[in-house]
């Protein structure tokens, strides 16, 4: 699909989103175009034309605008409007881009510009909540104030002015392989040889039906 080193792929109907190239950027793959790529009608094969003289709606590759140097992406449904969301972590900030079904593609909503951004990434994925349009992202887990809290960083994508929660820098950041929201108020978090069930606000989800906490004899890797 894409000669290029690839380090994130997201399909949705006939659309390929990928994380891709040397300094990774955004493309968008269109998998329809590609797969009839060969048996085109024109007269000419679209192969044999120069890419650069392909108009860009007959691309079946093309490159989301402003995503050179982008480190991780994620994307997530609301399921309490049905809109679907791509998040992109820049360098120098955040775009949020929304699904847009009549065009069949990610169209860009905001984009949120920051020096506070870290250059490594542990986690970035998206918070769901349904007192919020737009959703939260979070890009870091550190310790709490006990065993049983953690504390999310956060940055939310609906405030006009401070997006990030406070960080408090002088706590350790933990070493998560993932995190998931599962329901309105629950999260798992897989961190060293633990899974861990809690709250947005990062509280230890504790009941009589299930186990908020598992421990292993080994580092999980991944889940």
């Amino acid at each position: 699909v894409h000669p290029r080193r690839c380090i994130w792929l997201y399909a949705i109907k006939d659309i390929l989103m990928s994380l891709s190239g040397k300094t990774p950027t955004l493309y968008r793959h269109d998998l329809m175009m590609l797969h009839t790529r060969q048996t085109s009608r024109f007269s000419l094969p679209m192969n044999k034309i120069p890419e650069k003289l392909v108009p860009r709606r007959l691309q079946p590759t093309v490159k989301v605008p402003d995503t050179r140097g982008c480190l991780r992406c994620c994307v997530g449904r609301n399921p309490y409007n049905g809109y679907r969301y791509l998040c992109g972590a820049l360098i120098n900030g955040v775009i949020l881009m929304q699904w847009y079904e009549p065009l069949n593609k990610f169209m860009l909503l905001k984009t949120f510009e920051t020096e506070q951004m870290p250059s490594q990434l542990q986690v970035f994925e998206m918070f769901i909540s349904p007192e919020l349009e737009y959703p939260m992202v979070c890009f870091g887990v550190r310790k709490g104030v006990d065993r049983n809290h953690v504390k999310f960083d956060v940055i939310n994508l609906n405030s006009m002015s401070s997006w990030f929660t406070d960080i408090d820098s002088a706590v350790d950041l933990l070493p998560v392989v993932n995190v998931t929201q599962l329901e309105k108020d629950t999260v798992l978090i897989c961190y060293d040889k633990y899974v861990k069930v809690v709250s947005l606000s990062g509280k230890l989800k504790s009941s009589r039906r299930q186990q908020a906490e598992l421990h292993f004899d080994c580092t999980v890797d991944s889940l």
